[in-house]
């Protein structure tokens, strides 16, 4: 059977006229004895268009989407946010309780609104982050049941409307799946994720955000396995934020990057893998974006014969060194302001396969090596994001970066080419055939108008 291609122009008035040809497209399929494995209502095929206000709107259709998470409990951090480089800022993060959302020590209510006045004012989006790794504790439970959802979702618009901010993003760490330890797990968590979503959704109606970080390797469901189709879920949000970091730690069994754009070892993972993932799974591209991590630090022991990840244990009682960002390691001696040259013993080298920088120091008994992302590397994975068709970008944590990182992103972003359009259009129509869509729907054929003979090609082949 032929594969669809529906090409729509947006509609002038802002109505959605292409629901009424994607109807007349899903009958003609199931009519003539069709199956449409995955089905999108336009507001996830137009991504953000038309499911918000159209202050938000205008503020974010300037093109791919720069945005930051702020962690409020680092003193400054919100007066030190580049406004001029981002779009939209994440605030981090408000914490899940045994009846809502709660603060998380060391923030607090005046620090919150000072983040979103400061947002307004610069014309950007504030957006309300709840969970993290120590704040979804009890995501599992307050989704249990039909009654503690509809609280759930009332105490979310609550803060959203009351803080000013524009919208929510949901961090579950993770669905379905123990995170930090100490986490409510249970076997329907996938599930009532969903009928969650859908209930928020009705709550917020479709004037706010709503988006979710997630795991690059996917959604977890009963029984531990992977959800295959989470296009369901997707119905429900504006955006989805891979956390593509930590692919390398202490916990693998040898030293690799963190954050890798592309896979170069077997058994090894990457963004553009994890992107792959997620398409396949149902998610429409441009629905979803990625963060870039602040630095992790992996120290790892060498001998002839193995390479070995190793991480020092802390004091009994006392917490372990956390990751150091970009602006840490230019202070501390290991990285030169300029980013260009490692200090201290260290060399810097950069990995051409994983466009990934990392840095070295061959001294002592336990050889060091550092991961972690620079203006390179941050060029490439804005590259990538454009050429991929994402909605954007996201960095983690606003204060570790650069100005020259953050303007090194910003350049990959709104690096247009020919060649970017044509590998986006390549890539999304392999997501297509692998993942068994009736269909294919670009929102503005002129953006597509050089590639649109491959298109066709490809959409009409048997």
């Amino acid at each position: 059977m032929n594969s669809y291609l529906v090409v729509f122009k947006p509609a002038s008035d802002g109505a959605h006229a292409e629901d009424s040809a994607i109807d007349d497209l899903a009958s003609k399929v199931e009519g003539s004895g069709g199956n449409i494995k995955h089905r999108y209502n336009s507001r996830v095929m137009r991504g953000f268009a038309g499911t918000m206000s159209e202050e938000t709107k205008g503020e974010l259709e300037k093109g791919p989407i720069m945005s930051a998470y702020v962690t409020d409990w680092l003193s400054g951090a919100t007066a030190s946010v580049p406004w001029e480089s981002v779009d939209m800022a994440f605030y981090c993060c408000a914490l899940t309780t045994q009846t809502g959302v709660g603060l998380a020590p060391g923030t607090s209510t005046a620090g919150m609104k000072k983040f979103t006045s400061a947002a307004n004012a610069a014309g950007k989006v504030p957006v309300l982050t709840i969970g993290g790794w120590s704040g979804s504790v009890y995501f599992s439970d307050l989704v249990s049941t039909s009654k503690k959802r509809s609280a759930f979702a009332n105490t979310i618009k609550s803060w959203v409307t009351k803080y000013g901010f524009k919208g929510v993003s949901l961090d579950w760490e993770f669905v379905g799946k123990q995170g930090a330890g100490n986490n409510i797990v249970s076997p329907s968590d996938s599930a009532n994720y969903l009928s969650f979503l859908a209930k928020l959704r009705q709550t917020l109606g479709t004037t706010y955000i709503i988006s979710a970080a997630v795991p690059v390797v996917g959604l977890t469901g009963p029984g531990g396995t992977i959800l295959k189709d989470v296009s369901k879920f997707a119905l429900y949000l504006d955006y989805i934020e891979l956390m593509a970091y930590d692919m390398y730690g202490a916990w693998s069994k040898t030293t690799g990057p963190n954050s890798p754009l592309y896979t170069c070892e077997a058994n090894s993972d990457s963004i553009d893998a994890a992107v792959k993932r997620w398409v396949a799974a149902g998610v429409a591209s441009y629905s979803h974006r990625w963060k870039t991590p602040k630095t992790k630090l992996s120290t790892t022991r060498y001998n002839n014969q193995t390479t070995q990840a190793f991480q020092a244990l802390a004091t009994t009682g006392q917490p372990t060194d956390s990751g150091w960002t970009v602006q840490q390691m230019i202070s501390m001696g290991y990285l030169s302001a300029d980013l260009t040259t490692g200090q201290g013993g260290y060399t810097r080298y950069f990995d051409s396969c994983t466009q990934t920088p990392f840095l070295f120091n061959p001294a002592g008994a336990q050889k060091s090596f550092i991961t972690y992302d620079d203006a390179q590397s941050y060029t490439a994975k804005g590259k990538f994001a454009l050429a991929k068709g994402l909605a954007g970008v996201a960095i983690y944590e606003s204060t570790g970066a650069t100005p020259a990182m953050y303007a090194a992103l910003k350049t990959g972003l709104k690096t247009k080419s020919k060649r970017a359009l044509a590998f986006g259009v390549d890539d999304s129509l392999t997501g297509l055939e692998q993942g068994g869509f009736a269909g294919w729907a670009v929102e503005d054929s002129a953006l597509l108008e050089p590639e649109m003979a491959t298109v066709r090609s490809r959409c009409l082949q048997s």
